[in-house]
Formats: structure tokens, sequence, C-alpha cells
């Protein structure tokens, strides 16, 4: 949990989110040209990359909706 106040947010407003993780393996480093990437996630059927905030899902503060980019700002 992080309290939207320490984000810079207030508790009525909309906010962007993405999912990703590194592909860092200490003891794999075969692909060192991928070593310090970041993958993002499928959201139905929307990929959501964490590496372009205009990608992100947008969590909507009154009542909690989760959309895609594409779906908010239609």
């Amino acid at each position: 949990m992080i309290p939207v106040g320490q984000m810079g947010i207030g508790a009525n407003e909309d906010i962007g989110i993405a999912f990703g993780h590194v592909d860092r393996s200490v003891d794999d480093n075969r692909n060192l040209e991928d070593f310090y990437k970041w993958y993002g996630m499928d959201y139905q059927q929307t990929f959501i990359d964490p590496q372009n905030p205009s990608k992100y899902l947008i969590l909507r503060h009154d009542g909690g909706k989760l959309l895609t980019g594409a779906e908010y700002f239609k």
C-alpha cells in the first residue's frame, strides 16, 4: 500500500498504473542484451507497457474500475 498523498495525488483523482518485471537472473547471464529490460503484461488483450505511460491502465477513483487507456480516453 502506498498512500495517495505520498504519491502526490489526491484521493479523488484517477491514477495510471502498470506492472512489470525485470529479466535479471543472477544465475543465467546468457542474454546480456535483455538483462535489464522491463517486460509488461496483457490485460483484456491489450499489452500494458511499463515503460510507456500512455499505455498504462487507469484505476478510476470512483469505484475502482480498471480501464485500458483506450477505454478511459473514449
